[in-house]
């Protein structure tokens, strides 16, 4: 750092030269100019805009990717700059719907969001422009190959009945089975919903709910077992939690991401787990439907730099395929290097179709009915084929009312 002396370098004498005190004090203000952060004071005023891009991306990412896809961009609008915004999914979704949250994302400009919150912010105004889905990875079915190993299985569960055998025997070694989170926004879809997809039903078919089937509540009636038994680790606190539970060894089986797959290889290792598809009922032979997790992207209403916020998002929306490579989903460097985890995944995903029951629905309020009707049955409260029959009422009620 350049420090100044102006009694050694500028001696002011009493008839002392004014001007080079002045070309003096200029050059300074010219040096300490340079380590103020771009941004700072009037920079809007001076043409340069900051946008900011809240997300909870950067840390589900390749270490890096976010910021140097950042830096890109204002090499390519050298008048904008991009402030991240990292926070977790559950605190975004608070921000939007918890109506006993008081802070949120809405300063921002650019918001990531799930496709499952796209109706609801829409018709609340609180976003508009909706880009496109950046990626839609598909929910696996992860196992413990060692917990497996010691009850005596060598190979996971393929059906219900199998999940049912496999997590007895597994219970008896003073473990539980399985995973499920339920306390976060996107826990009954992620945790109970993909074993109906895996079924080959869906739950809202031509905007009109099909909760009360015999699928459905053969299905509810496979939990109830599960929980009944305790056979079944109940989530703590959210999703992380969840995969760190099954990292260290709290239970052999969990539904989860297939982006998730690096991160529990690398705390593992590569013999230690594995995936598989969710397992079906007894005797299925029929495609399954994947409940994806798609990452999208709105402006905020409330933004003052639209025009800079809609420039960023479509520059995301271009790297489409640089989003799925970084992000794990699947991406065709992994498939064609072998790699025999994500080949299973791209058997999986090839054997199935995506399900997008939900889109352009009212998704919290259907989330928080079936969640009370669920917590009923595992409580004893109700039985399958009362639970079934309630969700789909009330669900009636919501969408149509």
């Amino acid at each position: 750092m350049i420090k100044f002396d102006f009694k050694k370098n500028f001696v002011i004498q009493k008839y002392g030269d004014i001007l080079l005190l002045a070309l003096a004090l200029a050059i300074l203000a010219g040096a300490l100019l340079r380590f103020i952060p771009r941004g700072a004071g009037d920079s809007e005023e001076r043409g340069f805009i900051n946008i900011t891009f809240t997300q909870w991306w950067q840390n589900e990412l390749e270490e890096g990717f976010l910021e140097s896809l950042i830096e890109e961009f204002e090499s390519l609008n050298s008048g904008i700059g991009v402030i991240l915004d990292t926070r977790s999914y559950e605190e975004i979704w608070q921000g939007f719907f918890d109506p006993y949250e008081e802070t949120g994302p809405f300063t921002s400009d650019v918001l990531a969001l799930d496709s499952l919150w796209l109706s609801e912010l829409l018709s609340r105004g609180i976003i508009e422009s909706p880009g496109p889905a950046l990626i839609s990875p598909i929910n696996v079915f992860y196992y413990n190959i060692d917990i497996l190993s010691e009850a005596g299985f060598s190979r996971p569960p393929r059906n219900r009945s199998e999940v049912i055998e496999y997590s007895r025997e597994i219970l008896s070694l003073g473990r539980q089975a399985i995973i499920l989170d339920l306390e976060s926004p996107r826990g009954l879809y992620d945790n109970i919903f993909p074993w109906i997809g895996a079924a080959g039903a869906a739950l809202i078919n031509n905007g009109n709910p099909t909760v009360n089937t015999n699928t459905v509540v053969n299905i509810l009636a496979f939990f109830a077992a599960l929980n009944g038994e305790g056979l079944i680790l109940h989530g703590r606190y959210g999703s992380e939690e969840k995969i760190e539970d099954f990292i260290n060894g709290r239970a052999a089986f969990m539904v989860a991401n297939a982006m998730k797959i690096d991160h529990v290889r690398e705390q593992m290792g590569e013999d230690s787990f594995s995936i598989t598809s969710i397992p079906t009922p007894d005797n299925y032979a029929g495609r399954t439907f994947f409940s994806a997790f798609e990452w999208t992207l709105g402006i905020n209403s409330a933004s003052e730099h639209k025009a800079e916020s809609r420039l960023f998002m479509n520059f995301l929306a271009e790297n489409l395929y640089r989003f799925s490579r970084a992000a794990g989903e699947v991406p065709s460097e992994k498939i064609t290097a072998n790699d025999p985890i994500y080949s299973k995944v791209w058997e999986i995903a090839m054997a199935g179709d995506i399900a997008n029951d939900f889109i352009n629905m009212p998704w919290n309020e259907l989330k928080d009915v079936f969640d009370e009707e669920l917590d009923a049955l595992f409580k004893g409260l109700a039985g399958p084929g009362e639970t079934a029959a309630a969700i789909q009422r009330r669900w009636g009620l919501i969408i149509n009312e």
